[in-house]
């Protein structure tokens, strides 16, 4: 199900950015791929990261309703801004559903994995996720 892979994604994201957060190659990657304003000087900001971007998940599940709203918005921001009906499920749909061609089977247990946020080979940046079965 859809909502069960973004579920899934959004908990995998909370991992992967924390093992992300502890270079500063990670964090350099961080930063530009949140657009932030300011640099993560250490572990500790990345934290706050997300942090931040599961709050705003939590808000958006505390006001899926299936019409536009603005009671989180009204209490929790700055002014009046209408959330679309469902805004989860359109936060969702910006790419959280997709499997990322990625199947696992087998034991979770045996899994281990590295992350690399390093720039690649071809001098681009991105994220390298390397996964070694027991």
């Amino acid at each position: 199900a859809g909502s069960d892979r973004c579920a899934d994604n959004l908990l995998a994201a909370w991992s992967v950015m924390d093992a992300i957060g502890t270079s500063d190659e990670g964090r350099a990657f961080l930063q530009n791929t949140f657009k932030l304003c300011s640099p993560l000087k250490d572990h500790a900001a990345v934290k706050e990261l997300i942090q931040g971007v599961s709050g705003v998940f939590f808000d958006l599940s505390e006001a899926n309703y299936p019409f536009e709203s603005t009671y989180i918005t009204s209490a929790v921001g700055p002014g009046y801004y209408p959330l679309p009906a469902w805004p989860l499920r359109v936060a969702c749909a910006s790419g959280l559903e997709s499997d990322h061609e990625v199947t696992i089977e087998g034991d979770k247990a045996s899994v281990s994995y590295t992350v690399n946020a390093a720039p690649s080979v071809e001098g681009g940046e991105g994220v390298q996720v390397e996964v070694e079965w027991d």
